[in-house]
């Protein structure tokens, strides 16, 4: 997860549900799934976790979080992991 170098709390949240999904091999993805990876990455937490995830459900459009316990990472989620991390700097 940390090659990825997510630096914001929509990308870490996209990171970790993709390496639970394609890397963990879980089948589905809890809120709490997502929360003790991120304690293994060492990141800070957000103070209220849950209202993080759909922070990034709403305004990236990254996840599904219409059930806490079978999040869900949508397209533009997994190409932000595929494609766009770790950012490139400019220059």
């Amino acid at each position: 997860m940390k090659a990825k170098n997510p630096t914001n709390n929509h990308d870490k949240h996209a990171v970790a549900i993709y390496y639970l999904s394609n890397e963990a091999g879980l089948s589905t993805v809890s809120s709490d799934d997502v929360f003790t990876a991120w304690r293994d990455a060492g990141w800070k937490l957000p103070p209220d976790f849950l209202a993080s995830l759909r922070l990034t459900a709403s305004k990236k459009r990254f996840l599904d979080t219409s059930d806490s316990e079978a999040l869900r990472l949508l397209n533009t989620g997994v190409n932000r992991v595929e494609h766009d991390l770790p950012v490139q700097k400019k220059g």
